[in-house]
């Protein structure tokens, strides 16, 4: 008898333990969650049900807290604005991977890795294009920067030389990206702009130049993976990351997985939606007619493989779409990314949303849709014109 009286003691200062620790530290950690339901900093919505979780991870410094990581091939006419552009809005450090260029682009880069901001590898130094592993310029070099340079920074974002990210209300890359430590990594969504109906290529930035793209039809990433109106990027956190197999937009991870701006798990499996209110890319795809034709004759970087890109003779026509005018990244960081150059590119004429350009006879004029500020507006109404 006295055996059961024990058990039963036993068994009740247990519960007793129990409850007192599910008080002092289960109690207060729910209030706290709940006292968080307004979403981060009020910019987001707070994480739906059913996303991934956060996974809390030891506070470490870093050399850098953002840094990019690109293949590129003859962009010496563009590599500096896209730089200095990435400077502007919180990048601090460039890993790039030079597959065989036979233009200025080392002339160009040369102050920036004297200055230690850049860092060049060749393409032909990192890899064996006959590797099965790295048969692919672009996902060999990306394995070799994670590889390489994965405890150096907080987050490593992998775009290409012709695509420019930002956050869509303006100010930094890292006050938007604070608010995903929790998670290895995010999914961008870009842009594609088209020509705005330049012919040869036009004096000043990119950014100002081409201000005409393709409508947002709707957020879902493409079924077709050679879609190029609707491709994503990421952002990701390099001790986590590696490339998925033939694949540069999206990454696989060893923990975790990537979200959207909204926290919405979003992988290769799940494709997911992928939205532009909180952060985007541009991606300026095509530029002028004479800019495409000089991408067409280099190649790309994909070691042998040509790419659709190149192969479809009617490709100019499904690129070049200029639906709507969209100066939102020029009225966040135009003056300013001009400011930067120690002597400032030569302004060019940003054309009107309404017409076409009197120096461009090859594409029929069309009423375009006005992006303000995230605000979208009739090119016809606002000219005031039927």
């Amino acid at each position: 008898m006295r055996r059961v009286y024990s058990v039963v003691l036993s068994l009740v200062c247990l519960t007793a333990l129990c409850n007192v620790w599910l008080y002092t530290r289960v109690a207060p950690t729910q209030l706290a969650r709940q006292n968080n339901e307004g979403g981060p900093l009020g910019l987001l919505p707070p994480p739906p049900k059913g996303a991934v979780q956060p996974r809390k991870t030891k506070d470490i410094e870093y050399k850098d807290y953002l840094s990019v990581c690109t293949v590129f091939k003859n962009e010496g006419a563009y590599m500096e604005e896209w730089i200095r552009f990435h400077i502007v809005v919180g990048v601090t450090r460039f890993y790039l991977y030079d597959d065989a260029s036979t233009d200025d682009s080392r002339a160009v880069l040369r102050p920036f890795v004297q200055s230690g901001l850049v860092r060049v590898h060749n393409v032909q130094d990192v890899h064996v294009r006959d590797d099965k592993e790295y048969r692919m310029a672009q996902t060999g070099s990306f394995k070799h920067c994670l590889r390489e340079y994965s405890t150096e920074t907080q987050w490593m974002m992998f775009i290409d030389v012709d695509e420019f990210l930002f956050p869509s209300g303006g100010g930094s890359l890292p006050a938007v990206l604070a608010l995903y430590e929790d998670h290895p990594g995010l999914v961008v969504r870009g842009l594609v702009f088209g020509s705005t109906r330049h012919v040869t290529r036009p004096s000043g930035l990119v950014i100002e130049n081409y201000l005409l793209r393709a409508e947002a039809r709707h957020p879902t990433f493409a079924e077709k993976e050679d879609d190029v109106l609707f491709q994503v990027k990421s952002i990701v956190n390099p001790r986590l990351a590696m490339p998925c197999q033939g694949q540069s937009h999206y990454f696989c991870y060893v923990s975790g997985e990537a979200v959207n701006e909204r926290f919405e798990i979003h992988n290769t499996t799940t494709k997911g939606k992928a939205y532009i209110d909180a952060i985007r890319y541009n991606h300026y795809k095509a530029k002028s007619y004479s800019d495409y034709l000089a991408k067409k004759d280099k190649g790309v970087v994909q070691g042998k493989h040509t790419g659709k890109f190149l192969k479809a003779g009617n490709q100019w026509v499904s690129l070049d779409i200029n639906d709507v005018y969209d100066d939102l990244i020029w009225q966040h960081y135009g003056e300013v990314l001009r400011d930067s150059f120690p002597s400032a590119p030569s302004p060019s004429i940003i054309p009107d949303a309404s017409t076409s350009s009197t120096r461009v006879r090859m594409w029929p004029s069309k009423p375009a849709t006005i992006v303000v500020l995230g605000m979208h507006h009739s090119a016809t109404s606002v000219h005031g014109r039927s």
